[in-house]
């Protein structure tokens, strides 16, 4: 009789394959599957790569431009030693804006394609999935990996910090900027990747970004030069008033992190219901009506009152197109 295999390995057995542990259920299989071949993707890898090798050469620059101005001007009034800061800011925060919030979401612009095209999303949608679950987990992974890229730059930031370059609390405000862009900037991606038409998936990302930009600037813009500028927090820099107008880019970017998803919902729902229209074409128009609408209420209110229409438009949102709900199995079965 022929020896019987155990189906789970105790840790102290000795195999390699008892150190290794199934991903949980509550990711979700989408994001299980993105996240799988994401970190083995070109366009995870390539970008990640090449970040390092450029913040390494900004670094370095920025710390020769240190010692050159302190040989050139030991009394600390050279204008070259003010000089040298704004260059390594605009190097090393040039390359982390340009390719984590730039070329990594660019990279997705055919991350629905290649469910679209191959016909998988008729298999999902007939799955116990919804089409709020499949376009979530590809743009949380999506922001997973940016977080990874971001927090592997902190020995940089570190190094920058010791060189007497980094003023704390602006550049954690920069950091949480980006941060912000990039998830707004991957749901936007996921959003446009929905039309087959490439020249069509550019003009749908350049409308939707344009809408952001405008958004945010005037939202955070608006609150932070009102309020936080004029010493009502402390002043302009104060770690207060950087947190509030933190707060309200956490706000202007959830309310397009659901523009884009509800966008690419809306590419699906022809295969969920063809008989419906989707509802790409009213987001975006709300990709027009919303940076006028926060800007005629940050006008009205000096500022403050643009969170109102963030928060009013992101329920707007989130109520269009609600679907059908999640699916359930008609008879329960025990899995094998």
């Amino acid at each position: 009789m022929s020896a019987s295999v155990p189906s789970a390995l105790p840790p102290s057995s000795g195999y390699p394959e008892a150190a290794l542990t199934p991903f949980p259920d509550r990711l979700g299989p989408v994001m299980v599957k993105e996240l799988r071949q994401g970190l083995r993707a070109h366009r995870f890898v390539i970008p990640f790569l090449s970040i390092h090798a450029l913040c390494v050469f900004a670094v370095l620059l920025e710390y020769g431009l240190i010692l050159w101005s302190k040989s050139s001007a030991p009394d600390g009034t050279s204008f070259e030693i003010n000089l040298n800061g704004f260059v390594g800011d605009a190097l090393f925060y040039g390359v982390v804006w340009i390719i984590v919030a730039g070329v990594m979401p660019l990279s997705g612009l055919a991350l629905l394609q290649s469910e679209l095209n191959k016909g998988n999303v008729e298999l999902l949608l007939m799955s116990d999935l919804s089409r709020w679950q499949i376009v979530r987990g590809k743009w949380l992974v999506q922001c997973l990996l940016g977080a990874v890229v971001l927090v592997s730059l902190v020995p940089y930031f570190l190094a920058r910090y010791f060189m007497g370059q980094v003023e704390l609390t602006v550049d954690l405000f920069q950091f949480a900027t980006i941060a912000l862009w990039t998830c707004a900037a991957h749901a936007l991606v996921i959003g446009v990747s929905g039309y087959r038409n490439l020249i069509g998936r550019l003009a749908a990302l350049a409308v939707a970004a344009g809408s952001f930009q405008v958004s945010y600037a005037t939202t955070v813009g608006g609150f932070y030069f009102s309020y936080a500028g004029s010493g009502a927090f402390g002043g302009g820099y104060s770690l207060v008033g950087i947190l509030l107008a933190a707060a309200f880019g956490v706000a202007a970017t959830a309310l397009y992190v659901c523009l884009g998803l509800q966008l690419g919902r809306a590419r699906l729902r022809i295969f969920e219901n063809p008989l419906e229209p989707p509802a790409s074409g009213l987001i975006m128009v709300l990709l027009f009506i919303v940076p006028l609408l926060i800007g005629l209420t940050a006008v009205a209110t000096g500022g403050m009152g643009s969170i109102v229409t963030v928060i009013v438009m992101t329920f707007v949102v989130l109520a269009i197109d609600p679907g059908p709900g999640k699916k359930k199995q008609a008879i329960p079965y025990a899995q094998p």
